[in-house]
């Protein structure tokens, strides 16, 4: 079973961005509409490149998920 990547890469740069925000100390001293411009940003990117568009089996779109969620966990 293939799956596209669009909402999976979501969650993942959803998890991502959350954890370096919460582990770098200086990055919770900026305002929230930063953190907000980041992610869109890097949506932006996904969708301008076609990468969102991309077909992958079942268990990577699984393990993008769950990284991004886990690295969300690990740094709150």
């Amino acid at each position: 079973m293939r799956w596209k990547l669009r909402i999976p890469l979501i969650l993942f740069v959803f998890g991502m961005i959350s954890a370096i925000y919460q582990f770098f100390p200086f990055t919770q001293k900026l305002p929230w509409f930063i953190y907000i411009g980041i992610i869109g940003i890097v949506i932006w990117f996904l969708e301008k490149t076609g990468i969102n568009e991309k077909k992958m089996h079942f268990s990577i779109v699984v393990i993008l998920i769950v990284i991004g969620l886990f690295s969300d966990y690990i740094t709150s």
